[in-house]
Formats: structure tokens, C-alpha cells, sequence
């Protein structure tokens, strides 16, 4: 077992290109020195979306966004005793887990055949990694589909964000009624965890407000965060255990 069932996906951001007026670009370029709207989006491991948090300016950092996902009327909830796997961007906080900080963290690819995890903390990052690319691989099914989202179209900015949240839902109904889609298969993979899906249907919000009337952090118990950081002790030693018990029980055969 990689990880249990409690995991119900992945949360990641991506940048796409915004066109804004002149007095409006400053929010909206972001590091890279582009103008861009960062969109968080929640995903379900057969690729569909659970959430999308769309609009917010470039600029604005990943875990800002995730926190006013969080806060708003429409917010992204997370089933009691769930949780997301979020990349090291975002903090290890409720309902979301982090790989471990100054440990590898390293995509699935890059690890090949001979990879030997020296303790549960970067074999816990490996396997971590490999379950989070769900969000890269259903952000490139995206754009794949959609070119138009990586064009910044000449349309207001409200119309821009909008395109968005329908191609994420279109983007949901084709992964729901035509199983065998071309852009799909390109992309999908054998499926790392088996679950039942018990999120709702997609929901969206469009925030289109200036960054600093935005809510910037969550005011978390130092019970809650401990508690969090608890459950992803308790993820590491499990699967590490097995590991060790797998590697044992190879290296007797041998």
C-alpha cells in the first residue's frame, strides 16, 4: 500500500496567461515575469476535478490562494479524516500533506530502478511524489484539450477566468462519458490508489478581487497542526514498515 484511502487526491496550481489593461498588470505578473492568473485546482486520481479556485493574480503566492480556498463562501472542504497531498509549495497543515521539508523530492521518473530510500522520510517524498503527478498529468490533459487557456485572449478579464472554470468542467464530463478519450489515454496511468470517490461535483469559484482584500492565513491551533504533522509520521512509518518488510523478505529469496 502506497498510502491509505483517507487520501482522496492531489492540490496544485498552475499559471495560465491573462490579458489585463496596463494599470492592472503589476498584481498579475508573476516570478517568471509573465502576466498570469494562478488557478489552484483539487483533482481526483481518475483525473477529474474537485475544486477549481480561479482569478487570482500571478503574483499571488500558492499557499495564499490555497488559504482564501479555503476561507471563501464556496470553499474547497475536505471530508472529516481526509486529506489532499500538496507539493512542497504549501504547508503540511489539516486536510493536506506535505512531503517533509529538506528531504528529495523528486518526480517519479527521475528515480529509476535502482532507487534505495535511506529512512521513511524520503521513501515517504518518493511515494509522494509519485501519487501527486495526478495534478500534473490532469493540468497537461487541460491544456491539451484546451489551447485557447495558454493563448491570453483578448477578452475581459472576468470572460478569461470564465473560460477556465468551463473547460474544467467540460474537461470533467468528457472524463465521465467517454472513458477511452484520446487526450485521456496520453496521459492517464494504471491508478496508484483505489478508492471510492467521495467528493462531491465539481465546484468552482471566480474571486476576481484585488490580492490585498484577500483572506491570507488561516489561523490554525498548534493542536490541529500537530495533529497533522502526527498523521504524516504515522503515513511514513506504515509504509516504510513495508517496505523494510518487502526488501527482507526479497533479499531471502535471494
Amino acid at each position: 500500500m502506497i498510502f491509505n484511502k483517507n487520501c482522496v487526491g492531489a492540490v496544485d496550481s498552475i499559471h495560465f496567461p491573462v490579458t489585463v489593461g496596463v494599470d492592472e498588470q503589476g498584481p498579475f505578473r508573476n516570478k517568471n515575469g509573465f502576466l498570469s492568473q494562478n488557478v489552484l485546482a483539487a483533482c481526483s486520481f481518475d483525473m477529474k476535478f474537485h475544486y477549481v479556485l480561479a482569478g487570482w493574480e500571478g503574483s499571488a503566492p500558492d499557499m495564499r490562494v490555497l488559504n482564501s480556498a479555503l476561507t471563501r463562501n464556496r470553499k474547497l472542504e475536505v471530508p472529516d479524516g481526509k486529506y489532499y497531498l500538496v507539493d512542497p509549495k504549501y504547508a503540511n497543515i489539516p486536510g493536506f500533506i506535505a512531503p517533509y521539508p529538506g528531504v528529495s523530492y523528486i518526480q517519479q521518473l527521475e528515480f529509476g530502478g535502482g532507487f534505495h530510500p535511506q529512512d521513511a522520510r524520503e521513501l515517504f517524498n518518493q511515494r509522494h511524489s509519485i501519487l501527486h503527478n495526478v495534478a500534473d498529468r490532469t493540468f497537461a490533459a487541460l491544456k491539451e484539450r484546451f489551447p485557447i487557456l495558454l493563448s491570453a485572449p483578448s477578452y475581459p478579464l472576468a470572460t478569461q477566468v470564465k473560460l477556465v472554470v468551463a473547460a474544467c468542467a467540460l474537461h470533467n464530463y468528457i472524463r465521465s462519458e467517454k472513458p477511452d478519450d484520446l487526450i485521456f489515454k496520453m496521459y492517464e496511468q494504471e491508478p496508484l490508489l483505489q478508492a471510492e470517490d467521495p467528493m462531491p461535483p465539481l465546484e468552482i469559484e471566480q474571486p476576481l478581487l484585488p490580492a490585498e482584500t484577500q483572506v491570507s492565513d488561516i489561523p490554525f491551533r498548534a493542536q490541529e497542526l500537530e495533529h497533522a504533522s502526527q498523521i504524516r509520521d504515522a503515513i511514513a512509518t506504515e509504509i516504510w514498515s513495508d517496505y523494510i518488510r518487502d526488501y527482507a523478505a526479497t533479499d531471502d529469496v535471494i
